[in-house]
């Protein structure tokens, strides 16, 4: 009688093993639209202070104001915190019109004239919430002299579903970098 009830509890388990749907994977990538401006100036971006909740595979969603909880099947396809700063990076190369832009560690042969530093204090949401970009930044000459310095608070609702969710964080990187940009204008 104990093997045949082992054996219905073995089939149960894998057939509720079977059942449980494959982990779907996100990328961030840049939004801006090319524009005409042009820009010569090298600039290095660098993201000094990242969220360590946020730096792990699993997609994680803003459950309260001081509640994160773990989307086991949504998962980031790399990590969040190369992806964060390669999208912004390339929203400002569309954005300022310049191709001599690197985002840190960069080469020891590119020497920047601007430096852009981050430190990502809030990156989360979850689908048909708020999702919230909270960052101070600034900007310095090579030698990290004329430092001014930025904060932003970004928001947008998300739509009902987790691809919603990845493209309103795109979003808000490109509204990150748009801001950026404005001030590397007036430079």
């Amino acid at each position: 009688m104990m093997p045949a009830r082992l054996a219905i509890v073995l089939t149960l388990l894998l057939v509720g093993c079977a059942a449980t749907p494959p982990a779907a994977y996100y990328t961030l990538a840049p939004t801006a639209t090319v524009s005409d401006a042009s820009s010569h100036q090298a600039i290095g971006v660098a993201l000094d202070d990242f969220p360590e909740a946020l730096d792990r595979s699993e997609i994680m969603v803003r459950t309260g104001p001081n509640r994160l909880s773990v989307t086991e099947l949504h998962r980031w396809a790399g990590p969040l915190k190369r992806q964060f700063l390669r999208t912004l990076t390339e929203n400002l190369v569309r954005l300022t019109g310049s191709r001599n832009i690197a985002f840190a560690p960069w080469d020891e042969r590119f020497e920047p004239q601007l430096r852009i530093s981050i430190a990502l204090l809030q990156f989360d949401g979850a689908p048909d919430c708020q999702v919230t970009l909270r960052a101070r930044w600034s900007i310095a000459d090579a030698d990290g002299s004329n430092r001014r310095i930025h904060a932003s608070e970004l928001c947008q609702v998300a739509g009902p579903d987790y691809p919603d969710l990845v493209m309103t964080q795109n979003r808000l990187i490109e509204r990150l970098a748009r801001e950026i940009a404005t001030a590397l204008d007036a430079q």
